[in-house]
């Protein structure tokens, strides 16, 4: 199956719209009017549509959504890693040692030893490690006899084998250093750590995208809604040059007047190709930000830019805003980190001291693994104690180390404090931004009105003759700009408000779109 079919089924499967042949024109939204423009295939969908396609089809989403699962990995090995290690041994050795006494020039005993031994060890969340291990061992010696130096050795047959068995336990226990479950634990909080600043990287990815996304979805808008507009021009101009034509040949008006006409359309002609390349870059990049290059259809779009948006108090926005900045967001996840490893620099400046308990049960047998009979002997068995005490002498390492991390923390802290007054202005000036694109917008409709009445007005006046086609051109050309300038004025005014969303973080609310939060908890 090609890739335009697939992407033919996904957009179906999703709802955006229905593949078809439909034609479109017409005025700005104040007037509603839809004549055709040009017959073309095309989809229509919404603002809504695209922004979902946007999340589930976006490379750059899709990179970053990856990184947030690799770093969820790495946090469940982390967490997962005090496990009992099972470990196996066999051995074999052959020793020649000398023995004391006798009249021969050497006396020796040569020693042949097979171990066969399983330990297991495990460490717990609060540094404290244990571990069993069994031990069976076969030793056979035999006798060596040198009597004059330089002879050759007299050898004795081997002896009959003695089986060791042993079972040996050991406790380590760390007495300052590395004690307790919040030292051992600083990996996994680490890569916690981790693994939020990897969801505020998507979080600032998907921003990013949508962002793009929803602004080249507005231009798309607007230049739909200004070849709406110039197609009109045309339209009129086509007209006024036919009946100029007619008064020209009844001796009504002049050569000159029928010129003006005709210029003025050849001018809307070119200016109406110009929008409709720029029609086409503004789908190239809507298509590669969506992964749909291969995708050979025209979009068209079914939100119409209005000024009846809900806006929340100031006070409000900034609170949303301080808890869900991605920036905010990143300077507290630094601050968390540092302050796991101040923790850990911390316990490296603690006292070294361990205390390491072991004991061990051990019996004799003439076969293999009879010995344990004697485990009970009091007599047979063994126990160690150790208490390691390790001082590191002119260690300047680890309060340098200390020093840099409480600087970090007290920069982070400022930089905390700078982003939250930034955020403040940010909003301020989107507010502010807000407001006088809803100005603008009032003022450019009410420059179309004028400008549309005083055409009308100057078009009765040339069919009465008391003006020329040059003036009817000229307020021809200023009610085009004026519709142009009202669309311009809406679709500054939509991306002021979704700066707005953008900034803080409504818009997938704002158009009915959720994103499940990936969990951090490890199974």
């Amino acid at each position: 199956m090609s890739r335009q079919w697939a992407v033919h089924r996904g957009l179906f499967c999703l709802g955006i719209g229905v593949l078809m042949v439909f034609t479109v024109g017409g005025d700005v939204w104040a007037q509603g009017t839809t004549e055709p423009v040009k017959a073309t295939t095309v989809i229509e969908v919404g603002l809504a549509e695209v922004l979902k396609l946007a999340l589930e089809e976006s490379r750059q989403i899709e990179v970053a959504r990856l990184q947030v699962r690799a770093a969820q990995h790495a946090l469940q090995a982390t967490a997962k890693r005090r496990h009992p290690v099972l470990s196996n041994q066999l051995s074999q050795s052959e020793t020649v040692t000398s023995a004391s006494g006798g009249a021969a020039f050497a006396n020796l005993n040569r020693n042949r030893t097979t171990t066969v031994n399983a330990s297991v060890t495990h460490s717990l969340n609060n540094g404290i490690a244990y571990g069993l291990t069994l031990a069976e061992s076969r030793l056979q010696s035999q006798s060596l006899t040198i009597e004059e130096e330089g002879d050759s050795p007299d050898v004795e047959p081997w002896q009959d084998p003695l089986h060791t068995n042993t079972l040996t336990g050991f406790v380590n226990v760390p007495l300052f250093q590395d004690w307790g479950e919040t030292v051992n634990e600083i990996p996994t909080r680490l890569q916690e750590v981790a693994v939020d600043q990897s969801q505020i990287d998507e979080t600032q990815s998907q921003l990013s995208v949508l962002r793009f996304v929803a602004e080249t979805y507005w231009d798309l808008v607007g230049v739909w809604e200004t070849q709406r507009v110039q197609q009109e021009a045309v339209k009129l101009s086509e007209r006024l040059l036919a009946e100029n034509q007619l008064q020209l040949e009844v001796g009504t008006l002049t050569s000159s007047d029928v010129q003006a006409t005709e210029t003025q359309l050849v001018r809307e002609r070119q200016q109406l190709l110009n929008t409709e390349n720029q029609l086409r870059n503004v789908e190239d990049a809507l298509r590669v930000a969506l992964n749909f290059e291969q995708l050979n259809v025209s979009f068209y779009p079914q939100e119409v830019p209005t000024l009846d948006k809900a806006i929340l108090p100031p006070k409000e926005l900034l609170s949303r805003l301080w808890a869900k900045d991605t920036s905010l967001q990143s300077l507290q996840t630094s601050l968390e980190r540092v302050r796991w490893e101040l923790v850990d620099i911390e316990n490296e400046d603690r006292t070294d001291l361990d205390l390491e308990v072991s004991y061990t049960l051990q019996g004799y047998a003439s076969d293999s693994f009879q010995g344990t009979t004697y485990w009970g002997e009091e007599a047979l068995n063994g126990f160690q104690a150790a208490l390691t005490w390790t001082v590191p002498l002119g260690n300047q390492v680890t309060p340098n180390e200390l020093q840099q991390k409480r600087l970090e923390r007290e920069q982070l802290l400022l930089q905390i404090q700078d982003t939250k007054a930034d955020l403040q202005n940010q909003l301020n000036t989107a507010l502010r931004a807000l407001t006088l694109a809803t100005q603008s917008v009032a003022s450019s409709v009410r420059v179309r009105e004028l400008t549309d009445l005083q055409l009308q007005s100057e078009i009765i006046r040339l069919q009465e003759g008391q003006t020329t086609s040059f003036q009817v051109a000229q307020f021809q050309q200023e009610l085009s700009r004026a519709r142009e300038d009202e669309i311009l004025a809406r679709i500054q005014y939509e991306k002021a408000y979704l700066d707005l969303l953008i900034l803080t973080q409504d818009l997938l609310g704002h158009y009915g779109l959720a994103v499940e939060p990936t969990s951090n908890s490890v199974e």
